[in-house]
C-alpha cells in the first residue's frame, strides 16, 4: 500500500470518528431533551393513578396490584394484548407467523411479538443463522439484477436522447429515484395505513413506515389493529409484502446513490484500497492474466 496513500486518510479516518461520536453525543442530548420531561410526567401519573386506585379500592394491597401490573406488564411485552378480549386475536396463526418471518430474516425485529417457549426461542436462533445470510444474498443479488433496468438503461437512455452529460444524468436519475420510492413507499402507504389503523394519525404512519424499512424496528407501531377485522389475515400479508418490496426498493435507491461519482470521492477519502506490493529486486514481475479470448501467438 502507498504510504502517502495511507497516511492521507488516517487523519480523515480520525476526523471522520471524531465527527460521529460528536454526532451520537449530539443524538443523545437532543432526545433527553425532548422526551426526558414527558418520560416524568407519564411516571408522575402512574403513581397518581396507582394511588388513586387503592384509595377506592381499600380490599387491594399495594403488593397484590404491582403483581398483577407486573403479570400484565410481562404479557404485553409477550404481544399479548391486556386491553379487551385478549383471546380473540392469536399473534401465531399463519399469517401473522409469516408477518414475524419476515421481520425477523429481514433484521427489522419489532419486538413486539416474541417466542415465549424455549423450543421456539432455540428454533428461532438456528433459524435466523442460516435465514438472514441467505436473505442478504438474495436481497443483494435482486438489488445487481435492477440496477440494470432501474438505473444503467434509465441513465444511457437520457444521456443519448437529450445529450445531457452522463455524470448530470447520474444525478438527476439518482435525485427522481429516491424521490420516488419516498412518495410510494413512504408517503402513500403512510396515508393508507392512516385510514387503516385505529389509532394512527399522519406522522405515527409515516414513523411506522420509516423504522420499518430501515430495518430499525422499534416496536412502537406494529400493524394489527385494523379498521376491518374481517380483512386481518389479508391485511397482516399485505404488510409482509410490502415490508420485503420497500426494503428491496430502498436498497436500490441506496446503490444508485452510492455509484455516483460525487459520494465515490468522499468514499475514497476515508476508505483506502489496498495495491499489490511492488516487487523486490531481483525478483521476476508477475505475470499478467491473458485477456478472456486471447491466443498463444
Amino acid at each position: 500500500m502507498d504510504r502517502r496513500e495511507c497516511g492521507g486518510s488516517g487523519p480523515r479516518l480520525c476526523a471522520l470518528g471524531a465527527g460521529f461520536t460528536a454526532y451520537l453525543m449530539f443524538g443523545a442530548l437532543m432526545f433527553s431533551a425532548l422526551e426526558l420531561p414527558l418520560e416524568l410526567e407519564l411516571r408522575r401519573q402512574v403513581e397518581r393513578m396507582k394511588a388513586a386506585f387503592l384509595r377506592e379500592h381499600d380490599c387491594v394491597s399495594p403488593a397484590e396490584l404491582e403483581g398483577l401490573l407486573r403479570r400484565l406488564a410481562a404479557a404485553a411485552r409477550s404481544g399479548i394484548p391486556i386491553t379487551g378480549n385478549a383471546t380473540r386475536d392469536s399473534n401465531w396463526d399463519f399469517p401473522s407467523s409469516v408477518f414475524f418471518v419476515i421481520t425477523l430474516l429481514t433484521t427489522t425485529g419489532y419486538g413486539r411479538t416474541v417466542p415465549i417457549t424455549k423450543a421456539g426461542k432455540a428454533f428461532c436462533m438456528l433459524y435466523t443463522l442460516l435465514g438472514v445470510p441467505i436473505t442478504l444474498l438474495l436481497l443483494g443479488s435482486l438489488v445487481q439484477r435492477l440496477m440494470g433496468p432501474f438505473q444503467r438503461a434509465p441513465v444511457a437512455l437520457v444521456h443519448r436522447r437529450w445529450g445531457l452529460p452522463l455524470r448530470l444524468a447520474e444525478t438527476a436519475h439518482a435525485l427522481v429515484s429516491g424521490l420516488a420510492v419516498a412518495v410510494c413507499f413512504f408517503l402513500l402507504p403512510a396515508l393508507l395505513f392512516m385510514k387503516l389503523e385505529r389509532d394512527w394519525d399522519f406522522w405515527e404512519s409515516l414513523y411506522f413506515c420509516f423504522i420499518s424499512l430501515s430495518t430499525i424496528g422499534l416496536g412502537a407501531y406494529v400493524p394489527g389493529t385494523s379498521r376491518y377485522p374481517g380483512l386481518r389475515y389479508i391485511y397482516r400479508l399485505g404488510v409482509s409484502c410490502y415490508l420485503v418490496a420497500g426494503l428491496l426498493a430502498l436498497l436500490v435507491v441506496f446503490e444508485t446513490f452510492y455509484r455516483l461519482w460525487q459520494v465515490q470521492v468522499f468514499v475514497h477519502l476515508f476508505v483506502t484500497r489496498e495495491r499489490p506490493a511492488p516487487c523486490e529486486e531481483g525478483q521476476p514481475t508477475p505475470a499478467r492474466p491473458k485477456a478472456e479470448g486471447s491466443r498463444d501467438r
